[in-house]
């Protein structure tokens, strides 16, 4: 089902419901869909790093347009993809000039084809594993450039008090997983999507995952609490 693009388009129609985040132990909260739409006006280390854009753009899981729009009104060449049809329904209709229904596991595109890749909004952990983000990062270093770079953005697990998030890193440790992989499902009305695994690190934890990928940190921002936001670099 998608979830996710009804959301978007729901709340394009004048709809303000909330998506819910289900996680498998039973955790819930709260997702504005709202926040999909808006600027980095709230946001100020992810627009400290637009600073760091360049070229031609990809942006990955562009959702409802709210980072390739924002760049396109700036004057970047922005390719936005997104697995939702309806998310890019929701982008043309927003003004988006080129969006594409494609997954980031199948990435279709030429060689260097792009200086720039966005996976914004939390998803550097699209890949749900500490094996399955090296493969997706690899795949990066094909479709850049020799000097391109990514600009991301991610979460700390371990930067939390809450009881809760606290069990369950401990239930991941008894399980043999990384602390920040987390399995769940987005809800919006009645209807749901299927389990996936979502993947937080750690800055220091990320810089690994990136090198094994042949990528290296050139810049963070933020960091200060849970979420923060890098820059990338080819390592070679």
């Amino acid at each position: 089902m998608d979830v996710y693009g009804k959301g978007f388009m729901a709340y394009l129609m004048g709809d303000d419901r909330s998506f819910r985040v289900v996680r498998d132990d039973g955790f819930e909260k709260e997702d504005k869909v709202a926040g999909y739409f808006t600027g980095f006006e709230d946001v100020p280390d992810e627009k400290e790093a637009m600073g760091y854009v360049k070229g031609r753009v990809l942006d990955i899981g562009c959702g409802a347009g709210r980072v390739a729009l924002w760049l396109q009104l700036r004057g970047f060449d922005v390719t936005g993809i997104d697995v939702s049809p309806a998310a890019i329904e929701v982008c043309q209709r927003r003004g988006s000039r080129r969006c594409l229904v494609m997954s980031f596991e199948k990435l279709n595109f030429p060689p260097a084809s792009f200086d720039t890749i966005l996976p914004m909004g939390d998803n550097l952990g699209l890949a749900g594993t500490v094996v399955g983000t090296v493969e997706f990062l690899s795949r990066l270093q094909v479709i850049t450039t020799p000097d391109g770079r990514i600009i991301g953005s991610g979460r700390d697990p371990s930067k939390t008090d809450d009881p809760a998030h606290l069990a369950y890193h401990e239930r991941n440790r008894k399980a043999g997983r990384p602390i920040g992989q987390v399995r769940l499902r987005i809800q919006f009305g009645h209807e749901a999507t299927d389990w996936f695994n979502h993947l937080m690190v750690s800055i220091p934890d990320l810089e690994q995952i990136a090198k094994n990928a042949g990528w290296k940190v050139e810049r963070s921002f933020g960091g200060e609490y849970a979420t923060y936001t890098v820059v990338l670099a080819k390592a070679s």
